[in-house]
């Protein structure tokens, strides 16, 4: 990353505008979030230094703590979101038992699906490709064999998560 003209961060040869002229600006919408972020959050800096927001002098630190905090919190809604989705037709035990109780193996298959899915457009095309080629494949699979027989099916594949 350099700075352009204007001091702010960019790659060089950004992205191309209508006419191809090359901006010297090739921004994700987390570096302008984080800017925003920052001169909310410059008012709460200590007074020991530029960049010691945080509960540490050293900003790895602090980034550490911040990254552990965030990695928390998406944890705890992406339980209550599933929970809340599955206790539409399961009691709240039962409910809770297929959140917690997931593999590895499906959580790391999740991750890297994410990952790649957020790392860039085709990432992101090829999963979601992915994901309506499934759902689209799963509904002419109802079709054939029957709704009920594909919704049993589901369902067994739950309860095998929840013993």
């Amino acid at each position: 990353m350099t700075r352009n003209a204007t001091g702010q961060h960019g790659r060089k040869g950004g992205r191309r505008g209508a006419a191809g002229a090359s901006d010297e600006r090739d921004e994700h919408v987390t570096d302008m979030a984080g800017r925003q972020l920052s001169r909310l959050t410059k008012p709460l800096a200590r007074s020991d230094g530029p960049g010691t927001l945080g509960l540490s002098p050293n900003p790895a630190t602090n980034m550490f703590m911040a990254d552990i905090a965030m990695r928390g919190i998406s944890q705890l809604m992406r339980n209550t979101v599933h929970k809340s989705v599955l206790q539409n037709r399961y009691d709240d035990t039962q409910a809770k038992r297929i959140v917690e109780k997931k593999s590895i193996l499906r959580t790391l298959a999740l991750a890297g699906a994410s990952r790649v899915a957020t790392r860039s457009v085709p990432g992101a095309a090829l999963v979601g490709g992915t994901l309506l080629a499934k759902a689209l494949y799963e509904r002419s699979q109802a079709r054939r064999k029957g709704k009920a027989k594909a919704q049993r099916e589901g369902e067994d594949t739950l309860a095998s998560m929840a013993d």
